[in-house]
């Protein structure tokens, strides 16, 4: 198999997808937003919604986890496990700075911070087992 076929079928996959789908719908529900003026029961659907995709997004990737190979499934499992112990040392340090009135976190920052900490606890595993 070629590495353009094989960079074609990962870019055919439901998660990929998926995520395409939850970052356009993010970004257009941002635009929105910002340079239209939506009713009421209008915000609430067009808010929910960019949540509502990256659920189905999750629920993607653990499909594709769970049909994959042992190998596979415990380099997530590392990568998990490596992520959750600075993903709760940043959040007990985001909890200290509101306290301090220092800085408040927004739930955007929190979530990028912790999907940023599991792509790259994903690529120490995963070199791991190279």
């Amino acid at each position: 198999m070629t590495a353009t076929c094989s960079w074609q079928s990962r870019l055919r996959r439901p998660v990929f997808l998926w995520w395409t789908a939850a970052f356009a719908t993010q970004l257009i529900v941002y635009w929105l937003f910002k340079y239209t003026e939506l009713s009421s029961p209008a915000r609430l659907v067009f808010g929910f919604l960019p949540a509502l995709m990256w659920i189905f997004v999750v629920l993607a990737f653990v499909q594709t986890v769970r049909k994959s190979d042992e190998l596979r499934q415990r380099i997530h499992m590392q990568a998990v496990s490596i992520a959750s112990v600075p993903a709760a040392i940043l959040i007990l340090i985001f909890a200290g700075l509101e306290r301090a009135g220092i800085y408040r976190a927004s739930w955007s920052d929190v979530g990028s911070s912790m999907m940023l900490l599991l792509a790259a606890a994903y690529i120490f595993s995963a070199r791991r087992y190279r």
